[in-house]
């Protein structure tokens, strides 16, 4: 935008395109954002680019590293849609071709380096300009180790191959990068050229401590590549982008770092800002640090109201960067020059990064001063640490205005009685030119008008600012997970469709086979299978006929959609099958048996994993079935009462019996369908499937308006759908590192981690954590606990309480649990309370009992500990419930009527990811 004039930002002249029309070029941006007034057709979109970003979310340190994430860690999706709806869609897998092309899918940033990807208007490139180092022990030279007395630390000098060179700017996930900081001092590397320079405090002061830290840390760094030797730009093979009639939108899917995009496009009419009493406008993007007037936003209102940069360092952290002009929140400032501007209403586009840690009242967003040093201003309430994208308008005011912004709550005030239209001086991040507390942000844009704005002209102004500086993409398409068995709610769902939804395959049998009395193998899809979505008003059913969904062993089938590749795919995991009649005979004469082999149609089938209608799956015992690995056979044991078998005898048994065997395929089975997507509509969106006898667990992935949240603050966060079969520990979602150790699990689907649930064998799984070892402390006598769950048997007690705390150090009588006295599915939220005894409380769908709690329960003398199931005294375990753990969430308060029912949708929606 620069070199075009006064109104170069104001208006462009059109552009001649292939259909030989003169069309406006406009430019937009952000990280989500729609192009107004767009134009059928695939020439119209003439340049995108989406840039590369790494963040990290804290300072590291060598005890507490800090991970670097990326632009496409979880994958990097673009979406080009008609409207953020989505009903009309294209979807390009950036990820993916990015991997096809050799590459790990992720887009990184150092400094003010950053890898890009590139379209102009008919082919895709990736240019990589940031590299990723896991740091290995051999890169660390001894004879370098040097210890600075008169600093009390030491440096390491860390040598890399030689085809590792850096740009001034490097991250670390171990220790702040001083060339970025400044700040040299201990937990800081520097890197120049292809060496790095560590420097630790004395407690690494020698060179066995510095390798103990490194086998005990995984380092990664990343860092910009030399200007010398670039790689070339490398082609991906993606598709060319058509642009929609009227509106086009582009987004990502990328939920923790989001890349910011730039694009060019014709379209029929170009927007405009109001110029109605427009007496400044100020443009913090499309700049450079190297540019000759970088001290200065010029005015492009064409009134020459410059606004001077002031304290800027014109670096990646203090100057301009592609988004805006970035903030330091130390000292950076702007300022008009001394020249009084009849300012009485504003409009601000600005993305905040990480406002000072003291926020609140003292931080100034857009301040006016008049002539006696009286001022009004726009401020942010409170401090807004993360990243959020954002316009803020309105009049300055006498008297204080509250409103909420993105769910920021902002307020215009002023401190004077008289009139704030006389002539002012105007300051973006501080009040004066020596106040503290300037806000540490990345400037877009802003507008200064003389009259107040009407609402259509306000309205009009937002507008324009989606399209040139994104739109708040955390308050609307947010991604969210889900799962259940074979029903699930999403709730704020929007119209469109699905971008990952599951069915997992399920088989049981409902008893023990033997050789005389065979159970039938029931699995998912007995019944044809048919999916229902809906939102009580529309309604899809999906047919996938005689599909089968089976499982062996924890291994399951799947029937998977991918919005990437628009597909259903079924994925066979499990064969089933009729045994092949010819067999050979392997007689043990006066032991009254025989081993039977008989041929299967698939080879390569996976080790001992079995089930079969005759036949419960082992070893070497009689009346047991058992497959051979890698052969094509399976083994089983026929009896004869004491008598030799015969092959006549075998053959006999086999001929009037339909023997049906499921086995582990050594390599899966891939097929895709064509199958309709299945569509998402607004509102509360229920997913279904008519599964009676075996309700298959399905999960899911999907857009929402607003993203359900649990109450702030737990204690700790249970979620058994978010973890794998093996995992040891019952880990903590809620960040307070309260993870529960799991004792006694046979990582099997009846007792470990499968299809979403906790499941606990009744005999000895169980897992407990010490009241002692919570943080923060466990307040029991005044909390709130909230469980859901199955309970498969009952019996006696000893196979229904879960969820116990007592003392590991005592045989009393003192203790809490959850009492379950009927089977099925339950979902309880109980408060605790000191004295008080709480029994038969109705759950949803279970009664429990929460059994007398007393003043001594949680005497530390007495080591209490929280147990999942049943008690725990001198290593002995009793009580152990059968069924089981979907969430456990606990909070340190009673919690409110409105926020029990915000737990119940969470755990309704069966949210995996928080």
């Amino acid at each position: 935008m620069i070199g075009l004039g006064k109104l170069g930002c104001m208006g462009k002249m059109g552009n001649v395109t292939s259909g030989g029309l003169m069309l406006p070029e406009v430019q937009a941006s952000g990280r989500a954002f729609p192009i107004w007034n767009t134009v059928v057709g695939t020439d119209k979109l003439l340049s995108l680019s989406i840039h590369g970003l790494t963040e990290q979310n804290g300072t590291p340190t060598p005890e507490v590293p800090v991970p670097m994430q990326s632009v496409g860690d979880s994958g990097l999706l673009l979406s080009i849609m008609q409207d953020k709806t989505g009903g009309d869609y294209q979807l390009l897998d950036i990820g993916g071709a990015m991997r096809k092309a050799g590459y790990d899918g992720v887009l990184r940033s150092a400094g003010a380096v950053y890898d890009e990807i590139k379209y102009n208007g008919k082919e895709w490139t990736f240019q990589k300009l940031v590299n990723f180092y896991t740091v290995k022990k051999s890169d660390f030279n001894p004879t370098t180790f040097e210890v600075l007395d008169e600093y009390s630390e030491m440096y390491f000098y860390l040598s890399l191959p030689s085809d590792v060179k850096y740009r001034d700017y490097a991250f670390c996930n171990c220790l702040v990068n001083s060339v970025t900081t400044g700040i040299v001092e201990p937990f800081t590397f520097t890197a120049w050229g292809s060496t790095v320079y560590v420097r630790l405090p004395n407690t690494y002061d020698t060179v066995d401590k510095f390798l103990d830290w490194i086998d005990a840390h995984d380092i990664n760094i990343t860092y910009g590549i030399v200007d010398q030797g670039l790689p070339n730009p490398v082609s991906l093979d993606l598709p060319v982008i058509s642009t929609y009639d009227g509106q086009t939108y582009f987004a990502t899917n990328a939920t923790v770092i989001k890349p910011y995009m730039e694009c060019l496009c014709h379209v029929a009419k170009e927007l405009q800002f109001v110029k109605r009493n427009l007496i400044a406008y100020w443009i913090g993007k499309n700049r450079k640090n190297t540019d000759d007037d970088k001290a200065i936003l010029p005015d492009q209102s064409g009134n020459e109201n410059v606004l001077r940069l002031r304290n800027f360092a014109y670096t990646p952290n203090s100057g301009y960067i592609p988004e805006g002009l970035l903030f330091d929140g130390v000292d950076d400032f702007c300022s008009t020059d001394v020249k009084e501007l009849p300012i009485v209403s504003s409009f601000v586009s600005f993305r905040s990064i990480n406002n000072n840690e003291s926020g609140g009242l003292w931080n100034y967003l857009v301040a006016l001063n008049n002539k006696e040093n009286e001022y009004t201003v726009i401020s942010p309430y409170v401090s807004n640490a993360g990243v959020n994208e954002f316009s803020v308008n309105g009049e300055f005011l006498n008297s204080t205005v509250w409103w909420m912004k993105n769910s920021i709550q902002y307020r215009i005030y002023g401190n004077t009685d008289k009139s704030v239209t006389q002539p002012c001086i105007l300051r973006v991040g501080r009040l004066t030119d020596t106040s503290s507390h300037p806000l540490n942000i990345i400037f877009n844009r802003m507008l200064c008008y003389s009259t107040s704005l009407s609402p259509n002209e306000i309205e009009h102004n937002e507008k324009l600012l989606q399209q040139l500086d994104g739109i708040d993409i955390d308050g609307y398409a947010l991604e969210t997970t889900a799962s259940g068995e074979n029903e699930f709610t999403i709730y704020n769902s929007l119209s469109g469709v699905f971008d990952e939804l599951t069915v997992y395959g399920k088989s049981i049998q409902n008893g023990t086979p033997t050789p005389e009395n065979p159970v039938a193998i029931n699995s998912v899809g007995n019944i044809s299978l048919i999916m229902t979505i809906t939102n009580g008003t529309e309604t899809q059913q999906i047919n996938f006929g005689d599909i089968k969904l089976r499982s062996v062993n924890g291994i399951s089938d799947e029937l998977k959609w991918n919005k990437v590749t628009g597909k259903w795919t079924l994925i066979q995991r499990i064969f089933e099958e009729e045994v092949n009649t010819s067999y050979y005979v392997s007689n043990h004469p006066g032991i009254g048996f025989c081993d039977c082999y008989s041929e299967l149609s698939h080879y390569g089938v996976q080790g001992y994993n079995i089930i079969s209608n005759y036949f419960v799956p082992g070893t070497s015992k009689v009346g047991v079935m058992f497959i051979a690995h890698p052969t094509k056979y399976i083994v089983y044991t026929l009896s004869n009462n004491g008598e030799e078998f015969t092959v006549d005898d075998a053959n006999n048994w086999l001929s009037d019996k339909t023997m049906i065997v499921s086995a582990i395929l050594e390599t899966p089975i891939e097929t895709e369908l064509e199958i309709e997507a299945p569509k998402t509509f607004e509102g509360n969106l229920v997913v279904s499937l008519n599964q009676t006898m075996i309700q298959p667990y399905m999960t899911a992935r999907t857009q929402v308006s607003e993203k359900l949240t649990l109450p702030e603050n737990p204690l700790a966060v249970y979620i058994a759908a978010s973890q794998m079969s093996g995992d040891s520990l019952l880990k903590d979602r809620s960040g307070n590192g309260n993870d529960m150790p799991l004792y006694n699990l046979a990582h099997t689907p009846e007792s470990g981690f499968y299809q979403g649930a906790l499941h606990l064998d009744g005999i000895d799984d169980t897992g407990r954590r010490l009241f002692a070892d919570y943080s923060p402390a466990w307040d029991y006598y005044n909390s709130t606990v909230i469980i859901k769950g199955k309970s498969f048997a009952l019996g006696t007690t000893w196979h229904r309480s879960t969820c116990y705390l007592r003392g590991s150090k005592t045989n009393r009588n003192d203790f809490s649990r959850l009492w379950l006295q009927n089977m099925g599915e339950f979902i309880s939220i109980y408060n605790t309370a000191n004295n008080v005894q709480n029994t038969n409380i109705l759950g949803p769908q279970i009664p429990y009992e929460i059994a007398c709690v007393d003043n001594e329960l949680l005497n530390p003398v007495y080591e209490p500990y929280f147990n999942i199931a049943g008690y725990y005294y001198e290593k002995s375990v009793a009580e152990l419930a059968k069924g089981q753990i979907d969430y456990i969430i606990i909070y340190n308060r009673q919690l409110t009527a409105a926020e029990k029912e915000q737990v119940i949708q969470f755990i309704e929606q069966g949210i995996y990811e928080l």
